[in-house]
């Protein structure tokens, strides 16, 4: 027996009337037995949709509750606020006791820079002390620290010190903290 012998074999082992026969059968069981347990049956025809109405009402729960927080809702005109002073690293909640860095600058190789950094520390109210700011040598570098050390400074100051001026980039700590009290 070739491999003609062996197509002629799987011809009449799948034969297209009788899965056709077959197939409207089970179909026909399958609707007999639905309508046997008609409550069966509508559980699991309405599954699906009570889990996406409880999955939208979720949704629409965290929705209302983000737009009560003033952080996460979008300002569309916003108030000038006047800026207060820098606070102490020791003073965040969630830093607490750990030894903090009040902020980070970088470069600190740049004479300008370490003129603007001594200006912002003696002009806060209280002066932040030497040892709660740290300069790095740029920005990756001070990213890395911030990455390696997380929750340890409020921010950081990166300055662009070139012909045209001085440009700066505030960085703040994002971290999201949540709290129930």
């Amino acid at each position: 027996m070739g491999w003609q012998g062996a197509a002629d074999v799987a011809d009449r082992l799948f034969d297209w009337s009788r899965f056709l026969q077959q197939s409207a059968a089970l179909t026909y069981k399958n609707l007999l037995v639905a309508w046997r347990c008609r409550r069966a049956t509508l559980l699991r025809l309405m599954a699906p949709f009570v889990f996406l109405l409880l999955a939208l009402v979720i949704q629409l729960a965290l929705d209302a509750n983000s737009k009560r927080e003033q952080r996460i809702r979008a300002v569309e005109l916003s108030v000038p606020e006047a800026i207060s002073a820098i606070p102490d690293c020791s003073q965040d909640l969630y830093i607490g006791q750990k030894a903090c860095r009040t902020f980070l600058y970088s470069p600190n190789d740049s004479i300008v820079v370490q003129d603007i950094v001594s200006n912002i520390k003696a002009s806060n109210t209280p002066a932040i002390p030497d040892d709660k700011v740290q300069g790095f040598a740029s920005r990756a570098a001070a990213e890395q620290y911030m990455l390696a050390h997380p929750e340890t400074t409020l921010g950081a100051v990166h300055f662009n010190v070139d012909a045209s001026g001085i440009k700066y980039i505030i960085q703040t700590n994002t971290t999201t903290k949540g709290f129930r009290g």
